[in-house]
C-alpha cells in the first residue's frame, strides 16, 4: 500500500519525515509513505495533487499543515485552541463576499467535498478534533469578516489548501484525510500568532499523524480489499 503524505510547504512536513525510517518505507505496517511538498493556495495545490496521484497512483493521501481556528462561538468545538490539532471531516470553498452576500458561487461550480470519514475517525481516536474546513483564497485578518465567514459556512477552520486537495482526490477516486495543527485564531491577529506557532503546531500535527499510521494503514488496507471485491 501507499500513502501519500503531502503539505504546502516543507516545515509543514519536517516532523513528520523526522520520524520515518531513511526509504520512508513501514516494512511492519506493509506501507510505502510518500512525501511531497504541493505549493501555497488552491491552484498550486490542485494541480500538484492531481499529477502527485496520477503519477504515484497512492492507496490514500494525507494533507498534513496547520490552520486558523474560528473564535469559538456556540457551535464551534471546544478546545479548537492554538496548539490543538484537527482532523477535517469535510471542507467547503470559501469567500469573504459571498459570506458577506455581495457575491455568489454560480451553480455549476463545486464548492463543497468530504473527506474520507473513516480515516478521519481514526485521526480523531489519536487525538484530533473532528472539524469542518473553510478553504479561503486568502487569509481572513479582519475579526468582524471572520465572524461573518464562520457563521455563512458553519466551519471551524480556516486553510488555504484543503478544497484543492480533496477535491483533486475525490475526482481521481482516492480516500483523502487531513490533519491540521491550529496555529492562530482567524482575525486581525491571525498572520502574527501563525508565525509565532507554526513550527510547534506543525509538530503536534505531524507527530498526531505518524502515532496513527498503524491505524491508518489498517483503515486503507480495508478500503484497498473493498475496492478489489467490487471491480
Amino acid at each position: 500500500m501507499k500513502l501519500l503524505v503531502v503539505a504546502a510547504w516543507e516545515p509543514e512536513l519536517a516532523r513528520f519525515r523526522a520520524r520515518l525510517d531513511g526509504k520512508g518505507r513501514l516494512s511492519q505496517l506493509g506501507l510505502d509513505v510518500t512525501l511531497q511538498t504541493l505549493g501555497v493556495g488552491l491552484v498550486e495545490a490542485s494541480l500538484a495533487t492531481a499529477e502527485c496521484v496520477a503519477r504515484l497512483k497512492p492507496t490514500g493521501v494525507l494533507l498534513l499543515g496547520t490552520c486558523g481556528a474560528f473564535a469559538r462561538t456556540h457551535r464551534v468545538p471546544a478546545g479548537l485552541v492554538i496548539g490543538a490539532v484537527c482532523a477535517g471531516a469535510d471542507v467547503c470553498l470559501a469567500d469573504g463576499a459571498v459570506a458577506a452576500e455581495n457575491a455568489a458561487f454560480p451553480g455549476p461550480m463545486p464548492t463543497k467535498e468530504s473527506f474520507d470519514g473513516g480515516l478521519c475517525d481514526v485521526l480523531v481516536a489519536a487525538g484530533a478534533i473532528r472539524v469542518r474546513v473553510a478553504n479561503t483564497i486568502a487569509m481572513t485578518t479582519d475579526d468582524a469578516s471572520a465572524a461573518v465567514l464562520c457563521e455563512a459556512t458553519s466551519c471551524d477552520v480556516e486553510h488555504l489548501e484543503a478544497f484543492a486537495v480533496a477535491r483533486a482526490c475525490a475526482v481521481l477516486g482516492v480516500p483523502c484525510a487531513a490533519v491540521l495543527g491550529v496555529a492562530n485564531l482567524v482575525g486581525a491577529r491571525g498572520h502574527a500568532d501563525w508565525l509565532a506557532h507554526h513550527v510547534e503546531v506543525s509538530a503536534r500535527a505531524g507527530d498526531v499523524a505518524f502515532e496513527a499510521l498503524s491505524a491508518l494503514a489498517s483503515a486503507l488496507r480495508d478500503y484497498a480489499q473493498t475496492s478489489l471485491g467490487s471491480s
